[in-house]
C-alpha cells in the first residue's frame, strides 16, 4: 500500500506545472518502469515529487520516501526554490518568482539565527553586537546581506534580487484575490509587466476577478496573452468598464497572428544554465563520492551522458 502524504498548497505551487504532454510522458514512464526516484518529504509534507505522488496514488504504484529535516517552514521553502531553480527550464516569470520567494524565506532564516545569537557575521563586520541594534535596523541589514549573497549566486545586482522579492509578494497577493491567475503568469502563457502586477495587487477583489475572467476568456482564442493585451484588459477594467460589450479589441495574441520571439527559448536557457553550472561545481567540490551509493552514481552518470548529448546537439545546431 502506498503511504499517504500531505500536499501543502504553498509548497505545491512553488513547483512549476507540467504541460499535458509532459504529464502524459511521466505517467507512461511510471507505469512502465515504476517510480525510481524517491519522493522528498518534510514532516510527511511533500517538498518534491507532487506529480509522481499523484500518479502513483492513482494507479496504486509503490514509491520510496526521502526524509529531509528542516528547522522551520522557511527552510523548506528555500530548499524547494533552490531545487526548482537548478533542475528545470523555467519561464522568465517563474525564475524571478522563485528567486524572490527564496530571498524572502532566507531573510526570515537569517533573522531567526540572529535572534538565537548564532549570526556572528554582523559582529565581525561591524564590530558591534547586532542584538543591541534596533530590531528594524537589524532586519534591514539582514535583508541587505541576503540580497547581496543571492545576487552573487545568481550574477545579479542586490537591488534586482530585492525587486524579485517584491514581485513574488505582489503576485501572491494577486493570487489570494483571484486564484489561478498566478499559475498562468508563471507558465508564461500570460505576460504581465511588473508594474501591472503591482497595480493588480492593489485592486479591489471584484475588479481583479473581472480582470482574471477577461484574461481566461481571451486565452480560449489566443496562444498567449501579451504584455499589450494584459495592459489593455487591466486598464479597461480599472476605468470602470465592467461589461465586456465595450471591451477593447485584443489582436496581438490571436492564434491566427501569433507573436513570435525567436530569442525567447534561448533567453530562458541563459537564465537557468548558470544555476546548473554552479550546482555541478558545488557537487564536484563538496561531495565525497566514496560515500555515494552505487545506484545514485549510476543515475548521475546516466543524466550527465544525456546532458552531454543534449549540449552537443545544441552546439551543432547553433553552428558553434
Amino acid at each position: 500500500m502506498t503511504p499517504s502524504l500531505i500536499i501543502d498548497p504553498e509548497f505545491r505551487d512553488l513547483i512549476p506545472p507540467l504541460t499535458v504532454h509532459e504529464l502524459e510522458n511521466l505517467e507512461e514512464s511510471l507505469l512502465r518502469e515504476g517510480c525510481r526516484e524517491p519522493i522528498a518529504v518534510w514532516n510527511q509534507i511533500i517538498i518534491d515529487g507532487h506529480h509522481r505522488y499523484e500518479i502513483c496514488k492513482r494507479h496504486g504504484l509503490s514509491f520510496e520516501i526521502q526524509i529531509i529535516q528542516f528547522p522551520a517552514r522557511e527552510d523548506a521553502v528555500s530548499w524547494i526554490c533552490l531545487n526548482q531553480l537548478g533542475r528545470r527550464n523555467l519561464s522568465e516569470q517563474a525564475y524571478r518568482y522563485l528567486i524572490g520567494k527564496r530571498y524572502d524565506a532566507e531573510k526570515i532564516i537569517n533573522q531567526r539565527k540572529n535572534a538565537r545569537g548564532l549570526n556572528q557575521y554582523s559582529i565581525a563586520l561591524t564590530g558591534t553586537d547586532a542584538m543591541s541594534e534596533p530590531e528594524e535596523q537589524r532586519k534591514k541589514k539582514d535583508s541587505h546581506r541576503t540580497s547581496v549573497r543571492l545576487g552573487k549566486e545568481y550574477s545579479l545586482d542586490h537591488a534586482t534580487i530585492e525587486s524579485y522579492g517584491r514581485f513574488s509578494r505582489a503576485l501572491d497577493k494577486v493570487e489570494s484575490k483571484a486564484p489561478g491567475l498566478r499559475r498562468n503568469v508563471l507558465s508564461g502563457a500570460v505576460r504581465i509587466s511588473k508594474t501591472k502586477i503591482d497595480q493588480m495587487a492593489e485592486m479591489p477583489e471584484d475588479e481583479l476577478q473581472t480582470v482574471s475572467q477577461r484574461i481566461r476568456t481571451h486565452m480560449q482564442r489566443a496562444e498567449r496573452i501579451t504584455l499589450q493585451d494584459s495592459a489593455l484588459i487591466i486598464e479597461h477594467v480599472s476605468a470602470g468598464h465592467e461589461s465586456p460589450d465595450d471591451e477593447p479589441v485584443i489582436i496581438t495574441g490571436i492564434k491566427q497572428m501569433p507573436e513570435h520571439d525567436p530569442d525567447a527559448e534561448v533567453n530562458g536557457l541563459l537564465l537557468t544554465a548558470p544555476t546548473w553550472i554552479r550546482t555541478i561545481q558545488r557537487l564536484t567540490d563538496k561531495t565525497d563520492f566514496h560515500q555515494v551509493s552505487e545506484q545514485a552514481r549510476r543515475k548521475l552518470f546516466s543524466v550527465l551522458r544525456e546532458l552531454e548529448s543534449a549540449t552537443s546537439r545544441l552546439q551543432y545546431k547553433a553552428g558553434r
